[in-house]
């Protein structure tokens, strides 16, 4: 059964080529291997897959780096990412939840 998360995010984290949703607009406290220049973010990779004729985003995660842009963005709708069983941060990460869907695979 896999379970589905709406959430509002923040604007788009652009690094090292990559484009991501940011789900929270502040970085997050870092790890102690993390240098005094790095950034940790909580995102979702922008690319998203169809689920029941619905777009749906990857899992979240965290993002370090030292080399970013941020467009802060205010969204209206809220997006749909996939919540993981054993570790979900974008429950522990005290995000823009909208509400859980839980769906039948």
């Amino acid at each position: 059964m896999t379970k589905y998360r709406e959430v509002l995010p923040a604007g788009l984290l652009k690094t090292q080529g990559e484009t991501y949703y940011l789900l929270s607009p502040h970085p997050i406290e870092g790890d102690s291997w993390e240098g005094d220049n790095c950034y940790r973010f909580v995102c979702v990779p922008t690319y998203y897959y169809s689920h029941n004729n619905e777009v749906v985003y990857s899992y979240a995660r965290h993002v370090v780096t030292n080399c970013f842009t941020i467009d802060y963005v205010v969204y209206e709708r809220p997006i749909k990412i996939v919540v993981l069983d054993e570790y979900d941060i974008s429950e522990t990460e005290n995000l823009n939840v909208e509400e859980e869907f839980v769906y039948d695979q």
